[in-house]
């Protein structure tokens, strides 16, 4: 079980290394953990489930990033 500790929002260009680390993927820079996310969030599927043929990654991108807490192993 999970609980939020935290919610922000930022662009795309400005998730930091400490973001990118504490999503507990093996990430080791800013750059790792924006291809991985480039890829997913580019893809024909992710394309399709927005249902906008337009859309476009850029700097200016706005990303929610969560923080959350392990409170119980189900």
């Amino acid at each position: 079980m999970l609980r939020q500790e935290a919610a922000y929002i930022c662009r795309l260009a400005d998730v930091t290394l400490e973001r990118a680390i504490n999503e507990g993927e093996g990430y080791r820079t800013v750059a790792q953990w924006r291809k991985a996310h480039e890829s997913f969030w580019s893809s024909p599927e992710f394309i399709a489930e927005l249902d906008d043929p337009d859309f476009r990654l850029d700097d200016d991108t706005v990303v929610v990033c969560e923080r959350f807490e392990l409170i119980q192993r189900l």
